[in-house]
């Protein structure tokens, strides 16, 4: 049991250390050559270059429409060069239509397309169009889509900056129905290529995948990049031949000390698969649009959901990175404590925002008052560790800077 809870806690690249080394001194075992574990390799082959660096813009989008013409992927590349720090296009087709000898038509109706891939709102002319694009794609319910549309092309900067009820007034609606609106529209995506710029991703082999194919999550867990193992055919020789000796003791020890550790990796697996669904099913608006969308979560409530000891979701998350839409991220990042309904990551971008656009002598507790105009309730001092936690200097060394 010690043993499955220590190989529980380490991650894909301590296990490759830990079969390496339990191969070399037990002479009971033979590595599996990995590609004939798989038909051709291709499988392996395909989840080695998923782990890689960050694809371009360009062929993220791109994997998104593969039955694209080239003059439309030429096109496409044009728009994305042009795209601004935000993701927005400000230029006029003429000169795309021009340089590829193409209409503007065409150049429109592909910029119409790149606007509803992933990440939403990519190319649109402004802030306002890209939330109204997020919108249309995140929202099923056609009544509440043309509501939330309405606001933003009326009301944009009076929900921005906060001015729930003047808009509730103006509208004739029940301000707990402008509540609602405006931190759905917060919580969209101000800066749709800052998606290819996260802070978050690091240079790591995830220990798992999760992605959408045709339409449905897959969770995969990554066992292709440390070795397997089975008995060696020294130890079926020296075990078939009869009598007991001190040889053939030795090698039953080494046996079962095999069996316990491919026991205790596939357990492994089992735990980080199961704690990856949950994950998957707490936090799939995060999954489907964005960072800006995670939600709290706590352990305790998956080791409920898994009827699990909290302790066992926390060695299983510990020191893990999962390979996702939005960039490879910490498994501990997606058990946030919620404040006020909204997530740490959520309030952190908030308050990032507010510092960027606004007047730089803004106190902690000034930004507070300013999230609590929008909705968002947060103490002063819980602004302030969030700003130290992020590196984010106070108002007086602000003012300096």
């Amino acid at each position: 049991m010690i043993q499955s809870l220590g190989i529980l806690q380490m991650n894909v690249a301590d296990l490759y250390d830990l079969v390496m080394a339990e191969s070399n001194r037990n002479p009971s075992i033979e590595l599996v050559d990995s590609d004939t574990r798989y038909s051709d390799g291709a499988q392996k082959d395909a989840y080695l270059e998923s782990i890689k660096d960050r694809k371009s813009i360009e062929g993220y989008l791109l994997d998104q429409v593969p039955d694209w013409s080239q003059e439309k992927k030429d096109i496409l590349f044009e728009l994305v060069y042009g795209l601004d720090e935000h993701g927005f296009y400000h230029d006029d087709f003429s000169k795309i239509a021009r340089k590829l000898h193409v209409s503007e038509n065409l150049v429109a109706n592909v910029s119409e397309e790149l606007k509803n891939l992933r990440p939403y709102g990519l190319s649109s002319r402004d802030l306002r169009e890209a939330l109204i694009v997020q919108t249309k794609n995140i929202l099923t319910d056609e009544k509440t889509k043309a509501e939330i549309i309405l606001i933003i092309e009326k009301y944009l900067d009076d929900i921005l900056r906060g001015f729930f009820k003047k808009v509730a007034k103006s509208e004739h609606l029940p301000i707990r129905t402008v509540d609602k609106i405006g931190h759905f529209i917060l919580r969209l995506n101000f800066s749709p290529l800052s998606f290819f710029h996260s802070e978050d991703s690091v240079a790591v082999v995830p220990d798992v995948r999760i992605f959408k194919r045709d339409g449905k999550w897959i969770v995969e867990v990554n066992d292709y990049y440390y070795p397997k193992f089975r008995f060696s055919k020294m130890y079926k020789e020296i075990y078939s031949m009869s009598g007991e000796d001190s040889a053939k003791n030795y090698l039953r020890s080494c046996a079962k000390r095999a069996r316990m550790l491919s026991n205790a990796i596939n357990k492994r697996n089992v735990t980080l698969y199961n704690v990856s669904c949950s994950i998957l099913k707490h936090q799939e608006q995060f999954f489907e649009f964005g960072p800006q969308w995670i939600g709290g979560l706590s352990l305790k409530e998956v080791a409920a959901e898994l009827n699990i000891n909290v302790s066992t979701v926390s060695r299983a998350i510990l020191d893990k990175y999962v390979d996702t839409p939005f960039g490879i991220k910490k498994m501990s990042s997606f058990f946030e404590s919620n404040v006020g309904g909204y997530s740490r990551t959520f309030i952190k971008t908030e308050i990032k925002k507010i510092l960027k656009d606004a007047d730089k002598n803004l106190s902690d507790q000034k930004i507070a008052d300013i999230l609590g105009d929008r909705g968002i309730k947060i103490a002063r001092r819980t602004i302030s560790k969030y700003r130290k936690e992020d590196n984010l200097p106070n108002s007086r060394i602000r003012r300096i800077v």
